[in-house]
């Protein structure tokens, strides 16, 4: 006895599929390097604010603007650190991320916050107040 079945339709079904995901690396393999390119943009002018900023730093004698420079450089901190974290995430989806051990301190990481959104929250005339619990360790390792 003899069974005859037409996999056309299967095989059709495979072969596609196979299409779709060859598609769907090359698009991931582009949205990486299009991650990769826009981190560096981002980044040069940012270090090039960092690099005038530590500047006026160094030379400023005025409380108030080195109270705005330390701002500044805590905001392009934060950028920075966005960034990073964007291509960490492209890094992890490639199996590239090589995780290393940090220690994180807590007041900084709230003034980062603070004055992040601080002018923002004012500018709305939103009261910004943060309570932190005294049992919390400033110290975190990631």
């Amino acid at each position: 006895m003899y069974v005859v079945s037409d996999v056309t339709e299967n095989y059709n079904h495979a072969v596609e599929l196979e299409r779709q995901m060859v598609i769907a690396e090359m698009a991931n393999r582009a949205k990486s390097d299009f991650l990769a390119r826009m981190s560096h943009e981002i980044c040069t002018p940012i270090n090039a604010i960092v690099g005038m900023d530590e500047m006026i730093l160094r030379e400023s004698r005025e409380q108030d603007v080195k109270k705005y420079a330390m701002n500044i450089k805590s905001a392009a901190s934060t950028l920075l650190s966005l960034i990073n974290d964007i291509l960490d995430s492209s890094k992890i989806e490639s199996g590239k991320l090589e995780i290393v051990p940090m220690v994180y301190e807590l007041d900084s990481l709230l003034n980062d916050v603070v004055n992040a959104i601080y002018l923002k929250a004012a500018d709305k005339g939103l009261k910004l107040s943060i309570n932190v619990d005294k049992n919390l360790p400033n110290q975190f390792v990631r």
